[in-house]
């Protein structure tokens, strides 16, 4: 078929009745396109309903939830705590939820920490049958936490403040001297006097690796007998303030690790000998 030909063919189809679309094909066609538009409104609609209604059920269970784990939490603590005490703004503690032993040894801190003088509130809770915990609360946060053994004496003493860090540290023969003084006003007399075994500086280094105390470790020992000793921890800010203290019953192997440079100390296998 030649180019001319192509051309009358062309227009004779384009031309021809059959070629357009009859009005009744028009018609449905353009009742279905109107009715699957409306379907797929209401769809929208549907789920944007099913999206509010997610969000005001998960806003009910949000508020709900907060408040009864708030009100779980204050029943545990109660369940944990039944001997907790109120304290004035002074701290003056009511009777009957220290033993006298840990009466004596909190105010024999609060002596030498005037901070524990200024709390609001005071939790007591026995971690074990040997050993109660004690925590002083102020209205902005945690004061001190501090762990009595079962005949009333200090074992272990945190207070919540920010450490100083700093190039310009007290150097280590005053911050020993100053853990020291702690540690004589924390344990009292004792027919078992305590010796320096080492001291472990805590740095961190800036780009230029110039070194910044962040803390002072000092470690003694109190000889008992032949077979353990105490080993007591105190730990000072880069300006000699009191952060922690910690005492335990070891046996003497517990040299390699309290005698020891910080990075070749070995704790012993007997760990959790007593």
């Amino acid at each position: 078929m030649d180019g001319q030909s192509d051309k009358v063919w062309r227009y004779a189809v384009r031309n021809s009745p059959d070629f357009e679309p009859r009005e009744e094909f028009v018609t449905k066609t353009r009742d279905r396109c109107i009715a699957q538009l409306k379907k797929q409104e209401k769809r929208k609609r549907w789920l944007a309903l099913q999206y509010q209604g997610i969000v005001v059920a998960a806003t009910f269970l949000l508020v709900w939830g907060v408040s009864s784990f708030e009100h779980a939490g204050w029943w545990s603590q109660q369940a944990q705590a039944p001997q907790a005490e109120k304290h004035d703004r002074e701290g003056k503690a009511a009777s009957g939820a220290l033993s006298a032993e840990m009466q004596r040894s909190l105010n024999k801190l609060q002596s030498h920490f005037p901070i524990l003088q200024t709390y609001s509130r005071i939790s007591v809770g026995d971690v074990n049958e040997e050993v109660k915990s004690v925590v002083l609360v102020k209205d902005n946060g945690t004061v001190a936490t501090i762990y009595f053994d079962h005949e009333g004496d200090v074992g272990k003493f945190y207070l919540s403040q920010k450490r100083v860090e700093t190039q310009h540290a007290i150097p280590e023969d005053k911050a020993t001297a100053q853990a020291a003084r702690l540690l004589d006003a924390i344990v009292g007399p004792s027919p078992y006097p305590f010796d320096v075994t080492s001291v472990w500086t805590e740095k961190s280094f800036d780009l230029q690796m110039h070194p910044t105390i962040r803390a002072y470790t000092i470690n003694f020992k109190a000889t008992i007998d032949a077979a353990s000793a105490y080993y007591a921890t105190v730990e000072l800010d880069s300006e000699g303030a009191f952060l922690s203290y910690e005492k335990v019953k070891k046996p003497h192997s517990y040299d390699s690790w309290y005698k020891a440079d910080f990075n070749k100390r070995i704790m012993p296998k007997d760990e959790h000998a007593n």
